[in-house]
């Protein structure tokens, strides 16, 4: 008798790939964007292969079961597929920056594959392989905001407590925020000295340790629980030895590869400390398994249950789901996306040393973490002088035109908005927050900011879509924002073109009013100057 192709492991197997297919692509695409430009998700790519090997174990300890399909699925591969095309019709139709995007994708990715584990096998099939699908939730990247809420207090208690450590051994420190200053040098306690980085790593380490080495539910839980203190405790260890390697060896170990192999070497005396908590947790649950004594569990029969193939409507149903989702993507692109020749233009290098009565003073360099992320294609931190001696600095970011080769999450500017609270400064109010005029078909932002007692004034304009004015609430922005999308369909006048930010920012050490004429003079003579570098309004 001829055997038929259509076996259950050909047809779940079709069916994945055709998932994949019609809304992985776009959100892998970016997920792996976000993984190679992001050090603190730089997990991801292992994470999906932890899942994959559970999972196979799983079906290697259980070879015969059967599962039934069921219908609870497919409303749950709707919503998934739903939520994947949501974000990406929010991507093209908006612009926004950050990893919002990749965080609303890449949820709708995994309720798809839960989805289809139902539809599959039924409740029976996601109650046995519950890790790998929820374990796979270690790929999705948070938003930045909520990232921040979690940064911010990491980075106060890890300089505050090497800071109380370093001046206990005998060092002399002075601690400015985040900052500790030595006598030869100064140390920034940056994100990835917060424990932020360590901590997703440590959290996914403890769930998968106590899985495999089977510490049972409360002690896996418990084993995670633990990686939040010792990601910390080992951070804090991380800084107190640069500073003591700073003072006693030079500063040449506060930066470069030397500084890489302490955090590197920090990292895996962590690691080291929590898989051997797991296993002392694996251990104490050998034992209190042991002392209940064996269960009585239904052993299979090594027979070869009939597996049932899902009915024609339910294949069906899912089939046009993902045809439909396949459709509507590129179409969305082919909407919304219109790519731009390149235009010639001045590199920012060639910006003049003299701009009206400004003289250039000195250059600087954005941060390298500034730069993994945003991924610029020019940039420019230039500093002025007026002639009564302010410093005014101008930075600009430019990215090309978006050809689409790659996914382009990264190429929206950055505002002021959003990094200057992240830093730790405070908005002030301000008579006018708004320039008009001085550059056509250009607002100009006006913000004032305030940190440690000492104030700094910013003007700025960047070609990134605004989001719906007034509205502060998450409820208020997200409704906002949906309207912005359905308006955005009939009329999108969204270009994936150049890109770009410019910023002028001063210390406010005069009256502000003359520190605002000082820089608003200065924005006069540069905004003539911009077009012949591709910052046009």
């Amino acid at each position: 008798m001829k055997k038929s192709l259509l076996t259950p492991f050909a047809l779940s197997t079709l069916i994945l790939v055709c998932t994949l297919a019609a809304f992985g692509w776009a959100t892998v695409s970016l997920l792996v964007d976000v993984y190679q430009g992001v050090e603190d998700y730089s997990h991801g790519f292992v994470v999906p292969l932890v899942s994959l090997y559970a999972a196979y174990e799983i079906r290697k300890k259980y070879p015969h079961e059967s599962y039934t399909p069921s219908w609870w699925g497919v409303p749950v591969v709707g919503t998934g597929a739903t939520l994947v095309v949501v974000g990406l019709w929010y991507r093209y139709a908006l612009l926004p920056g950050g990893l919002g995007v990749q965080c609303i994708t890449g949820l709708g990715l995994l309720i798809v594959i839960y989805g289809l584990s139902l539809s599959l096998g039924g409740k029976a099939l996601v109650a046995r392989f519950i890790f790998p699908l929820l374990f796979l939730c270690f790929c999705v990247p948070l938003p930045e905001n909520m990232t921040n809420q979690i940064t911010l207090p990491l980075r106060s208690v890890v300089s505050t407590a090497a800071t109380r450590i370093v001046r206990e051994c005998g060092i002399p420190v002075f601690q400015e925020g985040n900052m500790l200053h030595l006598a030869t040098t100064s140390l920034g306690v940056a994100d990835a000295c917060s424990g932020i980085r360590s901590l997703w790593i440590m959290l996914a380490t403890a769930a998968a340790f106590g899985y495999f080495l089977c510490c049972g539910p409360l002690r896996t839980l418990l084993l995670s629980a633990m990686a939040i203190p010792l990601a910390v405790l080992f951070n804090i260890i991380r800084v107190v030895a640069t500073a003591l390697m700073v003072a006693q060896l030079g500063p040449q170990y506060a930066m470069g590869s030397r500084h890489e192999m302490t955090g590197a070497v920090v990292f895996l005396l962590g690691v080291m400390t929590l898989v051997a908590i797991g296993w002392i947790l694996a251990r104490g649950e050998q034992k209190a398994v042991a002392a209940r004594g064996p269960e009585v569990t239904k052993e299979s029969s090594g027979v070869a249950l009939p597996w049932r193939m899902p009915q024609y409507l339910l294949v069906t149903s899912l089939g046009i789901i993902l045809v439909g989702g396949g459709i509507i993507q590129p179409v969305m692109a082919r909407h919304y996306v219109r790519h731009l020749p390149l235009t010639e233009r001045k590199p920012f290098k060639d910006m003049p040393n003299h701009i009206g009565n400004f003289a250039e003073t000195g250059s600087g360099e954005f941060v390298e973490s500034q730069l993994d992320l945003l991924r610029p294609t020019d940039r420019l931190n230039r500093t002025y002088r007026t002639e009564q001696g302010t410093l005014i600095n101008l930075w600009s970011l430019y990215w090309e035109p978006y050809r689409g080769k790659k996914s382009g999450w990264s190429l929206n500017p950055h505002k002021p908005d959003g990094c200057y609270p992240a830093a730790g400064w405070n908005r002030l109010p301000i008579a006018s927050e708004k320039l008009v005029g001085i550059i056509p078909g250009r607002d100009i932002q006006v913000r004032l900011f305030a940190k440690d007692g000492r104030k700094r004034l910013l003007l700025y304009f960047t070609s990134q879509v605004d989001a719906p004015g007034g509205l502060t609430t998450f409820p208020a922005t997200a409704a906002g924002r949906f309207r912005q999308m359905l308006e955005s369909w009939h009329s999108p006048d969204v270009l994936l073109g150049a890109q770009y930010v410019v910023t002028v920012e001063t210390d406010v050490t005069t009256d502000l009013g003359v520190c605002l004429g000082e820089v608003t003079d200065f924005v006069k003579r540069l905004a003539p100057l911009l077009p012949s570098y591709g910052v046009r309004g």
